[in-house]
């Protein structure tokens, strides 16, 4: 028996300094105060997206095809939309500091989006290192319509990675004991 999908809405944002290096411990993160603050809810993520760069190359006398080959990774900007917040937020300060105040060297920090189960527990995590906002845009204003100020941040990321989950790895382990086989991770 396959367990169902997982339902998108339910997940948290947290930006988080950079410990150059460090293994992210997800029960940690989670417990860790303002230094790993989830951020204001988010009413989308997107950029969550790791495409193998290729080069055509043709060789002589051979019609039929060309070989691609791999080159490089390349990762486009982390997207995150929300409701504009007017209490002081990490993710707010970080884009002054870096947009505004251009504030040089830049400060990378890491960015943990985390997929949530029913119990608030992360059942998947994705780590975005060396991340620094890039745009900061609010949504236009418009007194004949009633809709909310949007906030739309963009963030550079050098690479991005699945982290264990302890929802996911207490699963992974009672499943063991039962003997019933794990689907692989990805």
């Amino acid at each position: 028996m396959f367990p169902y999908p997982h339902v998108s809405f339910h997940f948290d944002v947290r930006v988080i300094d950079d410990l150059s290096g460090q293994p992210l411990d997800p029960v940690k993160m989670l417990m860790a105060g303002a230094k790993a603050m989830s951020e204001a809810g988010f009413q989308e993520v997107s950029g969550l997206t790791a495409t193998m760069q290729t080069e055509d190359v043709e060789e002589g006398g051979e019609n039929r095809f060309t070989y691609k080959l791999p080159k490089r990774v390349g990762y486009p900007n982390l997207v995150l939309k929300r409701g504009a917040v007017t209490r002081p937020s990490v993710l707010n300060m970080w884009c002054e500091d870096c947009l505004t105040n251009a504030k040089f060297p830049i400060k990378t920090k890491i960015v943990v989006l985390s997929l949530l189960n029913e119990q608030h527990l992360p059942i998947m995590i994705w780590k975005f290192e060396k991340a620094y906002p890039v745009k900061y845009e609010v949504s236009g204003f418009n007194a004949e319509s009633n809709q909310l100020l949007i906030e739309n941040i963009e963030i550079a990321y050098q690479r991005f990675e699945r982290v264990a989950a302890p929802a996911t790895m207490a699963i992974a382990a009672a499943s063991s004991m039962l003997d019933v086989p794990s689907l692989p991770s990805f």
